[in-house]
């Protein structure tokens, strides 16, 4: 099992280790051979083994070559998909790069930065994250980043920040960060990781805001509409039923059926219009 698992990280070939050992083998095990392939054919003949080992020469380089290509070709298929991935990344208008020094000032940024702010990289530039982000309303957590972001905090980070853009507009961003360290494993800069969940967020609250509207419709309709219903389907029992109730008994549950008919009316166009909102 052991064997297994070094074999398969020792032929990934994704490291410079890894390609030198297999150019390495390769080279020890073809020198071996073919030397003793040479002894064995050409023993005695001087100008056979000398023209032998210039066609193995010859070999050589040719395989040698071909192996690197083919190496140095899936490296480069590898940089290359990291390399799109990469642009999606940097492409996506939601999110954002920054890089921030032990302080928090701003010394790099992608441009989405720009897009979604508002502000130019010079604005940006040499300005605090403090200065940009603000705390949501009923959170406290801008003192717990800032102490994070100057006391040289090891372990990566996530908050989420209010951010005023430069029109005025408020956003929410999702900020996911992690520092970087030195040989001496002291933070030196941080890199943050910025998303623009607005809409998200956005959507999310209409979805409750309908769900609560849903839940309204629901409680009217159980308690609201059935209870001017049942008094008319009541009232509707005694009416039909014979000797039950005299002329004055029915005016006055007549003008009762009216009565929950006008509340049973009122209380349906109450909800349709709850449902066009």
């Amino acid at each position: 099992m052991k064997g297994s698992i070094f074999r398969s990280k020792f032929l990934s070939l994704q490291k410079p280790e890894s390609v030198a050992g297999v150019y390495m083998i390769f080279g020890l095990v073809w020198i071996t051979l073919s030397d003793r392939m040479v002894e064995w054919m050409f023993s005695e003949d001087i100008r056979q083994i000398s023209r032998f080992q210039l066609f193995k020469g010859f070999f050589y380089v040719l395989l040698t070559s071909l192996l690197l290509y083919f190496l140095i070709r899936r490296l480069y298929d590898q940089i290359s998909n990291r390399n799109q991935e990469l642009e999606l990344v940097f492409t996506n208008p939601d999110l954002g790069m920054l890089k921030l020094d032990s302080k928090g000032v701003m010394t790099e940024l992608s441009a989405n930065m720009e897009t979604m702010t508002g502000y130019s990289k010079q604005e940006l530039m040499g300005k605090t994250i403090f200065d940009l982000i603000h705390p949501l309303p009923g959170e406290d957590n801008l003192e717990v980043f800032r102490q994070i972001i100057q006391s040289g905090h090891k372990e990566g980070f996530q908050f989420q920040f209010c951010v005023r853009c430069k029109n005025g507009e408020e956003i929410i961003f999702n900020l996911f960060g992690m520092g970087i360290l030195t040989k001496q494993r002291k933070v030196k800069s941080y890199i943050v990781a910025v998303e623009n969940v607005t809409e998200q967020l956005r959507s999310h609250q209409n979805l409750e805001a309908k769900n609560k509207q849903i839940m309204e419709l629901a409680f009217d309709q159980s308690h609201l509409v059935r209870a001017p219903l049942a008094r008319i389907m009541a009232i509707t029992y005694l009416l039909q039923e014979e000797g039950l109730l005299n002329e004055n008994e029915k005016a006055e549950q007549i003008k009762k059926l009216k009565e929950s008919s006008e509340e049973l009316d009122f209380h349906v166009r109450t909800i349709s219009q709850k449902m066009r909102v």
